[in-house]
């Protein structure tokens, strides 16, 4: 079984807990939304908009949903979301006027802070009874290999929510 599976790490549960939930006349502040999306892994790029990142420039920010084929666009007026649009990717034209949207996270290795220690805790002890097993068998290497290679991982988890090849 992958990692994933095995801690619960990319549950169904976890990514629906994650959504993020905004409304036309809602009171949040540009940098306080940016905050949400970087929790669900979204990637601020002000160059390139492409699926799993956002950009701001003024008081328009524009996320590109992982999930979606267009993106949205939400004007800002202080700290008050002043209007929503679903917009054309490719052409850059208002679809249509949104009165709220879900985002979801952008990748579905999500995990709520408060379960990822107990995740971490449970694979040092694996990784614990790993080391000891490769060392009883005489396999110094690998012991050494896998206390690294893991420990560079469950250090990525901690500081940065997700390490590439989660999944394995």
């Amino acid at each position: 079984a992958s990692v994933s599976c095995i801690y619960g790490i990319g549950s169904p549960e976890f990514y629906r807990s994650e959504n993020f939930v905004f409304k036309k006349g809602e009171k949040i502040s540009r940098d306080e939304f940016s905050r949400h999306l970087i929790n669900q892994r979204y990637e601020r790029n002000d160059t390139e908009l492409k699926r799993g990142t956002y950009t701001i420039k003024g008081d328009t920010l524009e996320i590109f949903p992982a999930y979606a084929t267009n993106t949205v666009r939400v004007n800002f007026f202080a700290d008050e979301v002043e209007k929503i649009s679903e917009v054309d990717w490719v052409t850059g034209t208002i679809v249509k006027e949104l009165s709220e949207y879900e985002v979801f996270p952008a990748t579905h290795f999500v995990m709520p802070p408060d379960k990822t220690a107990a995740v971490v805790k449970n694979i040092r002890a694996d990784l614990k009874k790993s080391i000891e097993n490769f060392k009883s068998r005489g396999k110094l290497l690998e012991a050494q290999r896998i206390e690294e290679r893991t420990n560079y991982d469950l250090e990525m988890i901690e500081q940065i929510g997700y390490c590439n090849g989660i999944e394995n």
